[in-house]
């Protein structure tokens, strides 16, 4: 069985984690991203073009958020 870390402690490394942070973000971009594509012609107006520009910077967003929670660890 494996021990876990006491309470206080378990805290403190979750208080400090940055790249858990990071490790957030990506996934909340990803899902926006997944959610853009879906329904991206209702919720972002105008023409096509408009569109994957603004998937291509959520999904760059994503990327480099995952970049620097890599980077973190």
């Amino acid at each position: 069985m494996m021990n876990l870390l006491p309470r206080d402690e378990r805290r403190r490394v979750l208080r400090k984690s940055q790249s858990l942070r990071w490790i957030g973000v990506g996934f909340a971009l990803t899902v926006a991203e997944t959610m853009a594509q879906a329904v991206g012609e209702q919720l972002i107006p105008g023409p096509a073009w408009v569109k994957s520009l603004v998937i291509g910077l959520i999904l760059a967003g994503a990327w480099g958020a995952r970049f620097l929670a890599a980077r973190e660890d």
